[in-house]
């Protein structure tokens, strides 16, 4: 398990080191020389929600979410066992939740042919 913490950990460094890099070459190019990448911001998003998510999970698979450490340790055993459960059962209901959305915004996307807004190539 902590080889899959380490590279989910190394997978999220690099994401961000690739977005800082990418902010930093479109703040220099706007400011110097009056272009844009198109998009930039849009990947800064995608690696926000692909980090975040490599980031809770970590924290959860590790335990190591402070609110949870600062707690949990106080309470009796089977307390703690109870919780346990019941944050594990919360998670799959919401993650259940979320799939469900997703599959309306798909379903709907596809109903209205929808497309990104972002700038596509020319035709």
């Amino acid at each position: 398990m902590k080889r899959i913490e380490m590279l989910a950990s190394m997978l999220f460094g690099g994401i961000f080191l690739l977005l800082s890099v990418l902010v930093s070459v479109e703040t220099i190019l706007r400011k110097f020389f009056s272009m844009s990448l198109q998009g930039a911001d849009e990947l800064g998003g995608y690696a926000l929600a692909v980090g975040g998510t490599l980031a809770f999970s970590l924290a959860l698979l590790g335990r190591t979410h402070i609110r949870i450490d600062l707690f949990h340790e106080m309470l009796p055993r089977k307390l703690q066992g109870l919780m346990n459960w019941l944050s594990a059962t919360m998670m799959a209901l919401f993650a259940g939740l979320l799939c469900w959305i997703t599959w309306k915004v798909i379903v709907e996307t596809l109903d209205y042919g929808s497309t990104a807004a972002t700038p596509g190539p020319r035709r």
